[in-house]
């Protein structure tokens, strides 16, 4: 009965007239609808049919975000720096000087001689003179240079048989015997000589002693 109601109300609303009920309860409804003719809808106010579809899925790479790497500064803690070492530059060398000099002046050392004893004493000789007497004399270089061509001359009645003077190095000495040979009695007094030269210019030498020497 309830659902009649109903759709005779609906029906009502709806402008539709000429209902007829068959029958009695709510089995069985029958209507005769007059004059109803469906109204259409309008096109604008057409329910819109829209179709969505799912949006597609993008699958999204993940771009990894590599940070350079940080350098710490480097730490100076401890840490002595090394020392410079500044090299000065050598000094200007001068030209060598080429003025002329001067030779130096040459020094000659003066050879000298001397001879010993400074007399020759003879002792005294009787007849035949025989043997006759012989004395040593020294001759010796007392200078700085060599002398050379060391002669003993025999003088008089004094010989010299025998000497070892040739050359003499500075200090050096020589011995020459000198011998008496009187023939009659006599006082002989003569001066023996020494001869030689400077080995280094060839300037000559001379020394000298005294002999002494009596006859009786």
């Amino acid at each position: 009965m309830f659902a009649v109601v109903l759709a005779i109300a609906v029906l009502s609303a709806a402008g539709v007239t000429g209902v007829a009920l068959a029958g009695h309860g709510a089995h069985r409804v029958v209507a005769s609808v007059s004059g109803l003719q469906p109204s259409p809808v309008p096109a604008a106010q057409a329910p819109a049919t829209t179709t969505w579809a799912a949006p597609a899925t993008v699958p999204t790479t993940a771009v990894p975000t590599t940070a350079p790497p940080t350098t710490a500064p480097p730490s100076t803690v401890g840490y002595t720096p090394l020392a410079t070492t500044t090299t000065a530059p050598p000094p200007p060398t001068s030209p060598p000087t080429t003025a002329a000099r001067e030779p130096s002046p040459t020094v000659v050392t003066a050879a000298s001689l001397s001879v010993s004893p400074s007399q020759a004493n003879f002792p005294a000789t009787p007849p035949p003179y025989w043997p006759m007497p012989i004395l040593a004399v020294t001759v010796t270089n007392t200078s700085g240079v060599a002398v050379r061509s060391v002669v003993v001359h025999p003088v008089g009645v004094y010989s010299v048989p025998s000497s070892t003077c040739s050359t003499l190095m500075p200090g050096q000495s020589c011995v020459a015997k000198v011998q008496f040979c009187p023939t009659s009695p006599n006082h002989y007094l003569n001066t023996l000589v020494v001869t030689g030269e400077n080995a280094a210019t060839g300037s000559p030498l001379r020394a000298s002693i005294t002999l002494n020497g009596t006859a009786t």
